[in-house]
């Protein structure tokens, strides 16, 4: 199959094809363990291209073994008319691996992944239901990409925003989320991961995840127990203990809620600007740094701004879409 027919450039074809050959390799001549077979399911579970590539080899070199078979040993020949006694069997093996070639197309088509774009807006909140039992609820403004393949497989990329993820457990195919240059590997569990692309921050409920860095220059891995919160960008990783109020606090936005706890009016906005398009504005580092704890509909940025002038002695100013809050 050239790289026209599976719509790749040649190169890109080509390349393709040399990953496929070496998985192939590593199967049936290498000790293959349960590890290479997730490693093998998250090569696959990248596009078509890669499920093609894989299934052409594969068929190739399962064809040549039974021909191998087949065969037998060599029988002395004639020379007389060896040419004209030959090509039959030289047509039907080209016909035969042009066959393959239609059948691993079609395998590839109906063996594709089978991948699902979910996008909040500010403010938005959805709940997504995936054909395992497992459930991931978005928070406002963000972006999640589904794959499942048939060979049992769930990846997860979570672009931009925050996702609660209550994943059902499966020992052979254990569920990865990719984000920000990281991969977590889950065994069990419940997590919130949030992301501003650069950078994830995971907050693990239950269970166990594994944390790992994804081909960034610093090599960084972490297994994650019930409390812990890591913070992780290209080049560190830190973890901290929370308690079980300081949990609940981190998936309140899943009813709708903001709980503060001595926040800072700086974080407190900035947390409330994710959620609405009328924006918190602080005016003056003294105003900003000054503290405010309670629980807010995550919606309403006025009833805040009035919270922090009863609560705080402020003043709030409407100009147009923005809440400006001073002395």
């Amino acid at each position: 199959m050239s790289g026209a027919e599976t719509g790749l450039p040649i190169s890109r074809a080509a390349d393709l094809e040399a990953q496929a050959a070496a998985w192939v390799r590593r199967q049936h001549f290498g000790g293959w363990t349960a590890e290479d077979q997730v490693a093998l399911d998250t090569w696959l579970a990248v596009s078509v291209g890669h499920q093609v590539a894989y299934w052409r080899i594969s068929a190739g070199f399962d064809s040549t073994e039974r021909l191998t078979a087949l065969r037998g040993p060599m029988q002395p020949k004639a020379s007389t008319g060896r040419e004209g006694k030959q090509r039959p069997f030289t047509f039907r093996i080209v016909a035969g691996f042009a066959m393959a070639c239609v059948i691993v197309a079609a395998i590839g088509f109906v063996a594709a992944p089978k991948q699902k774009l979910y996008v909040t807006p500010i403010g938005g909140h959805e709940i997504v239901r995936l054909a395992d039992g497992s459930q991931i609820e978005l928070n406002t403004d963000t972006r999640l990409r589904t794959v499942t393949s048939v060979f049992g497989q769930r990846t997860a990329w979570l672009d931009s925003g925050e996702a609660f993820f209550s994943i059902e457990h499966d020992e052979d195919h254990p569920f990865i989320v990719r984000v920000a240059g990281h991969r977590l590997t889950d065994l069990g569990t419940k997590f919130v991961v949030r992301t501003n692309e650069s950078q994830v921050r995971v907050v693990l409920m239950e269970g166990v995840v594994r944390l790992e860095s994804d081909g960034t220059s610093r090599a960084q891995h972490a297994t994650l127990v019930p409390g812990d919160v890591a913070v992780a960008d290209a080049e560190t990783l830190s973890i901290e203990k929370k308690s079980g109020p300081e949990l609940q606090r981190e998936e309140s936005w899943r009813r709708g809620l903001l709980v503060f706890g001595h926040t800072t009016l700086q974080d407190a906005t900035a947390e409330f600007n994710r959620y609405n398009t009328a924006k918190l504005i602080i005016e003056g580092s003294e105003v900003a740094q000054m503290q405010i704890g309670g629980t807010f509909n995550a919606n309403d940025p006025k009833l805040f701004a009035r919270a922090t002038s009863t609560m705080l002695g402020l003043h709030v100013v409407h100009h147009g879409n923005e809440l400006i809050i001073a002395r």
